[in-house]
């Protein structure tokens, strides 16, 4: 092989390593999900030319760390949950789409419309669309730091419910060997999720944008 072609790859393979690894924040409820978004996330910052490491937390309360900039990032966040965040810009590919569903254990039976703000929402940490129904209780509401924990007080509380994304709740029984009934034939709401960096990085949205559109096209 050519010398300067020779010392020019050695060039591009050592600028690619230059750099701390961008530290992305995740969630182990994230293993729920049917694709493997860490993975996509992951090829596509490296073929861009920069380094990540992943940081698993039990639950998803990192917003305020990743915002703070002691974390560089999300891989999967609800664009709708992200507006109090102004320092994370989005990586503008989405994601998924997910439709967000009233669940009850199946030997329950499933409130009203109406009778939804008279019944316990059981919550996640840092599941920033829980806060709303937080508040639209009349009854308070429970709060646990993780969905398997969500699940189980779910059982134990009566007249209450929790709140998912469709797509995850099939895992999610399997998960706990739980059997829930979902109440409504319509979502409360269909969710949005995207990827998202401390602005500090801003110059390196563009090219991992172009990697996770053509991954996606590929896949």
């Amino acid at each position: 092989m050519n010398t300067v072609i020779k010392l020019i790859l050695i060039f591009l393979f050592s600028n690619n390593a230059i750099g701390d690894p961008l530290r992305i924040a995740t969630s182990t409820n994230l293993k729920l999900l049917n694709t493997n978004y860490q993975y996509l996330l992951e090829a596509a910052i490296n073929n861009a030319g920069f380094q990540v490491e992943f940081i698993e937390f039990k639950n998803a309360d990192t917003l305020q760390k990743s915002n703070k900039g002691q974390l560089d990032g999300e891989l999967y966040r609800y664009s709708y949950t992200m507006r109090d965040h102004k320092n994370l810009l989005m990586i503008p590919v989405k994601l998924n789409s997910s439709a967000l569903f009233v669940y009850v254990p199946q030997k329950s039976t499933c409130p009203s419309p109406q009778q939804l703000t008279e019944h316990t929402p059981i919550g996640v940490l840092g599941v920033t669309y829980f806060k709303q129904l937080y508040g639209l209780s009349k009854v308070g509401f429970i709060e646990e730091d993780t969905i398997t924990r969500t699940i189980e007080t779910l059982l134990k509380k009566p007249m209450s419910f929790t709140v998912f994304p469709h797509d995850i709740a099939p895992s999610l029984m399997q998960l706990t060997g739980t059997k829930l009934k979902r109440c409504y034939s319509k979502p409360l709401l269909v969710l949005t999720s995207y990827s998202y960096l401390h602005k500090k990085h801003h110059e390196k949205i563009g090219a991992i944008t172009q990697e996770l559109k053509t991954l996606l096209l590929d896949d």
